[in-house]
């Protein structure tokens, strides 16, 4: 699909009221977009690399407390980490998109699938007993709260990240994959201050961002940084509704708001996309002015993982404020 067609529909639809605006695009979703045909692997594979992020950073899963920020419609990441061993995940979302015909889908794909999917927990212990209760799970007689008791998971929504009634201390890993391109960089850095608040002594954050135009996802006529030819307020024209907004913030800028936050940065993973960096380096592309001074490659980092820890002042702050 063209992606100027997409962007009128979703802009179309996001005037709708909030109730009808979000079954009408679902229901376009379902027939005609991403959501026909669905299956767990790229999620699953997202949630095995925060998984080894967390390990070779000196983290373990088992009997921890996992903070997932953005569900979205499915529960594949909250499931893997219950599968290592997690005592509980939280996972919270501005909106209620959960959709259980899509988990169920998801489920029955892995119930026909194990061994595919098991290849890849490789390096990381999955708990036996609960891959047997979940390839036990009958989504035919069982339902969506069934799930979510069974594998302790606690799902918010809508619920605002920036502000959570969760006590000092209370949870381990605070984690999200390919959400953060989708929050406003002021939102962002309230988020990440109030995981701090939260955060256990020696917690990880662990972070999987998606820096491409997500309209080259769908219409492989454009680039996947497409969207630097514009500026703020032309893209905020085509793009700028609840269900495409992208920051455009890009890896530098990433790493300038988690120093904002005093986060110490762990580890970063960034490889510079090779076909889009030649593309930038013949200048195939017209940049606008808010990304043509960085480096050709950042703009052709199209993804990248953050791990990060509040630092000790950063902590001290957060409980001095919460006293």
């Amino acid at each position: 699909m063209d992606w100027r067609i997409k962007a009128a529909i979703q802009n179309t639809l996001a005037r709708l009221p909030p109730r009808l605006s979000y079954s009408a695009y679902y229901w376009l979703q379902r027939r005609y977009g991403a959501l026909r045909q669905i299956n767990p692997r790229s999620q699953i594979q997202a949630a095995i690399q925060i998984a080894h992020a967390i390990q070779e950073n000196g983290g373990s899963l088992p009997g921890k407390t996992c903070m997932e920020i953005g569900t979205g419609r499915r529960l594949n990441l909250p499931l893997v980490m219950w599968l290592l061993g997690t005592d509980r995940v939280i996972t919270v979302d501005l909106n209620n998109y959960l959709k259980y015909e899509l988990i169920a889908d998801d489920i029955v794909y892995i119930q026909s699938n194990t061994d595919q999917v098991l290849q890849n927990f490789d390096g990381l212990d999955y708990q036996a007993s609960r891959l047997s209760q979940l390839l036990e799970f009958d989504t035919r007689k069982q339902s969506l709260d069934d799930l979510l008791t069974l594998a302790n998971i606690h799902y918010e929504a809508p619920a605002d990240a920036r502000n959570l009634t969760l006590k000092e201390n209370s949870i381990h890993y605070h984690v999200s994959s390919n959400v953060f391109e989708h929050i406003p960089r002021e939102i962002l850095v309230e988020i990440l201050c109030e995981g701090s608040r939260i955060m256990s002594e020696q917690g990880l954050f662990v972070h999987c961002i998606d820096h491409s135009d997500h309209f080259s996802h769908i219409d492989k006529t454009v680039l996947a940084v497409n969207f630097m030819q514009y500026n703020d307020r032309q893209w905020d024209r085509l793009a700028g509704n609840r269900y495409m907004y992208m920051n455009r913030l890009q890896v530098d800028d990433f790493e300038d708001i988690f120093s904002e936050c005093d986060h110490e940065v762990l580890q970063v993973k960034a490889e510079p996309d090779s076909a889009i960096l030649q593309k930038l380096h013949s200048s195939a592309i017209s940049l606008n002015i808010r990304f043509a001074n960085k480096p050709a490659e950042t703009l052709a980092t199209l993804s990248s993982m953050f791990v990060s820890r509040p630092s000790s002042t950063s902590k001290l702050r957060s409980e001095s404020s919460a006293a």
